[in-house]
């Protein structure tokens, strides 16, 4: 199940302000203005109570934009990676991952980026060495590099929210 928060920034979204009518965008002023209009009308805040609302519904009946609903009632650690692919600051295709654990006792948040077709099937061997170095990893995870400033983080609960605001060098 999967839900989708927000709107995508457009050239078009930035051309209708004042500041870049006329201009050529770049992917840096698409990262500004995302970041500045996450706020905006407390919209952060509000796509953080939906997503509990659609957590006390799972439970009654995980996160960036989507809802991952382990076994509530496991001792076990859920253990869960998403990729997404997107540009990085010189505008090349590039795949990142989160990853996170989720369990009664010690919750774990992670992130890489790398080249586009880096993670492969669940059989890659990679995929250890993914969680070796979230098993390292805390309840937040920041890495300040050439791809970016990236901040993952999940709350230290059995029912967690996990955030991760992935960024370009601006």
């Amino acid at each position: 199940m999967a839900y989708v928060f927000g709107n995508a920034i457009t050239d078009a979204i930035l051309h209708a302000m004042p500041e870049f009518q006329g201009k050529k965008i770049t992917l840096q002023d698409k990262y500004r203005v995302s970041l500045r209009l996450k706020h905006v009308e407390d919209k952060d805040v509000m796509v953080r109570q939906q997503v509990e609302k659609l957590l006390e519904k799972a439970v009654d009946s995980g996160w960036g934009v989507f809802v991952h609903i382990g076994n509530q009632t496991s001792s076990n650690s859920l253990t869960r990676v998403v990729v997404y692919r997107g540009k990085n600051k010189d505008d090349e295709d590039r795949d990142w991952m989160q990853a996170w654990t989720n369990n009664t006792q010690d919750n774990k948040a992670y992130y890489e980026v790398h080249e586009v077709g880096h993670w492969k099937s669940v059989e890659d061997p990679l995929w250890s060495t993914v969680l070796t170095k979230m098993n390292k990893s805390n309840l937040m995870n920041i890495e300040d590099n050439d791809e970016g400033y990236s901040i993952v983080v999940i709350g230290n609960a059995p029912t967690s929210v996990f955030e991760a605001v992935l960024t370009h060098p601006i």
